[in-house]
This record gives C-alpha cells, structure tokens and sequence, in this order.
C-alpha cells in the first residue's frame, strides 16, 4: 500500500523561532490538520507550509503543495493494487502517462482505457 505523510507547520508560528506542527498521513480531512497546528483564518496565523514528506517519488510535492490535491492523489493510490502500481511507476518513467498530471495518470491506470500495457506476471524485469 503506497501513503503519502506529510509534517504540516505553521508558518506564522515558524517565523516567530517557534515550530508547531505534526506528521499526518494522507487522506486526511484539512480542517482537522489546520486546528491541529493552529492555523485559522481571521487570525494572525492563516498560513501553512509543508516543511516534510514521505511519498513515492512520483508524487511531487513541494512546501506550497495543496493538501486538498494531495489527499485526492494519496485516496487513488489506495486503490490501487501492486500490479497497478507498477504499471503507474514505469509509465510515469517511461512517458506514457504525463508527469504533470498525476491524478488523470492514475485513473487512466485504474480504468486501463489507454490500453497501453499488458501485465505479464512471474518475471522479475
């Protein structure tokens, strides 16, 4: 099973020398993240920013990634099962799906409608 974990801070409290923050494994639902470290609008502390992660090297994340994205990313990779997974990792690799487009990638994996692979299970290459 592929997770996504990702460490969630605070940012306001980040530029005052103070580091409030957590691990969360996704899915998880943003409001609770968000009340979790401490960042509510109308407040002076509105922002966050993701300072780690543990995902595949596929998914691309960065400090400005959207949680909401990520969760719908890290919801799909759960139903995925091994061999799609691998179908998913040499795709991306190779080109066939797009990079910049991961969730559509997924679904096409899920869906098998490109019809641009066979799997051929008992081989090791």
């Amino acid at each position: 099973m592929i997770e996504i974990s990702i460490w969630v801070g605070n940012l306001g409290k980040y530029n005052e020398g103070q580091r409030v923050g957590d691990w969360f494994t996704l899915p998880h639902d943003v409001d609770d993240i968000m009340e979790k470290i401490g960042v509510k609008s109308g407040t002076r502390y509105e922002e966050y920013e993701i300072f780690d992660w543990e995902a595949p090297e596929f998914v691309d994340i960065n400090p400005y990634s959207s949680i909401s994205q990520l969760n719908e990313i890290a919801e799909k990779l759960q139903s995925l099962n091994h061999l799609q997974v691998k179908v998913l990792e040499v795709g991306l690799k190779e080109g066939i799906f797009n990079q910049d487009d991961l969730l559509y990638a997924i679904d096409q994996v899920i869906t098998g409608e490109h019809n641009l692979y066979v799997i051929h299970s008992g081989y090791e290459d």
